[in-house]
């Protein structure tokens, strides 16, 4: 019955009976890695798989005209999500074939609706293979490609410039994380909210995971908390604060910081525990727009180590209106 139960009300949640914010890609660990084709192609598009060494099923070739001067064709969308504000550099994993280097190898992309800027590839070692070159071109004068971004989510988008130009990866980074530039690096996730501060195996052989589902809209008010491989039937508890933490705490790690609030205690089905945060009654009601906060699930586990309890990781969570 306690299965039966979860599912149903996860089958609901996905049935759009409530209201649900789309996913967008997660920044963890100050980076972010998307495929080109996790957007369908749009325009003059296509999808390619004829030059090996790229990441992913296939990459896009622009098969439009030159648009040198007219942005905004074939425009692709990526929803991102960064946790912590700061300059976040760009590299785009692109392929141009024309011998000239500086001919065939550029796009536009802007950011948050922004005005469209050049981005290009060229130089030494930019023509006939895969490379990450990618620098900014504004009124005749060079940039390294990024922007500042302020912690929540932002709308990246590229549109068609040089017919031929190949595109395969998107890769957002603040300094130089190792993994920036490797397409063996795994893509980012498309959820709401992002994860730190790694949980520990606990008696059901794995280590617990939270996770948001619905909508991370206050207006909304359809958020709901989900915290899987928990104990059958544990009885645990949401928590959640302003501020991140990762310090020992029982047979885990404490992943939120001072001024904890607490939800309603309850037991899990099966092996899930599923809240939904009502953000119109204490102590959810301090959430506000615009604002961040940082949940985990504390449960009980006494055949799991000496302290009796454990706990998930942590799930940042950026607020909208």
């Amino acid at each position: 019955m306690l299965f039966t139960r979860t599912a149903a009300l996860l089958t609901f949640l996905s049935s759009g009976a409530f209201a649900q914010t789309p996913c967008a890609w997660q920044a963890e660990n100050d980076m972010l890695m998307v495929e080109v084709e996790a957007v369908a192609p749009a325009g003059d598009w296509v999808v390619e798989t004829t030059f090996p060494g790229y990441a992913g099923e296939h990459y896009y070739r622009w098969n439009g005209p030159n648009h040198f001067s007219d942005p905004g064709h074939g425009r692709l969308v990526y929803e991102i999500e960064v946790h912590s504000a700061g300059r976040y550099e760009l590299r785009i994993h692109n392929r141009h074939e024309h011998a000239d280097s500086t001919l065939e190898n550029d796009c536009w992309v802007r950011m948050d609706g922004g005005p469209w800027i050049k981005l290009y590839s060229n130089g030494s070692g930019s023509v006939g293979q895969w490379n990450w070159k990618s620098r900014f071109e504004i009124d005749g004068s060079h940039y390294d490609a990024g922007w500042d971004l302020a912690v929540g989510r932002h709308a990246f988008e590229i549109s068609g410039r040089s017919t031929g130009f190949k595109i395969d990866r998107l890769n957002f980074y603040q300094g130089d994380p190792a993994g920036s530039q490797d397409v063996a690096t795994p893509a980012s996730l498309c959820k709401l909210g992002g994860s730190y501060c790694e949980s520990v195996i606990n008696s059901t052989g794995n280590a617990a995971r939270i996770e948001a589902l619905g909508s991370v809209s206050v207006g909304d008010n359809d958020l709901l908390l989900v915290a899987r491989t928990v104990p059958s039937g544990a009885l645990g508890l949401f928590m959640f604060s302003r501020s991140e933490a990762d310090a020992p705490f029982g047979d885990g790690h404490r992943c939120v910081g001072g001024g904890i609030r607490r939800l309603p205690p309850l037991s899990a089905r099966g092996e899930s525990m599923i809240q939904r945060l009502n953000m119109n009654r204490p102590p959810a009601d301090a959430i506000r727009a615009g604002s961040t906060w940082h949940f985990q699930a504390w449960f009980r586990d006494p055949w799991g180590g000496p302290a009796g309890f454990n706990l998930s990781n942590g799930l940042h969570v950026n607020f909208l209106p």
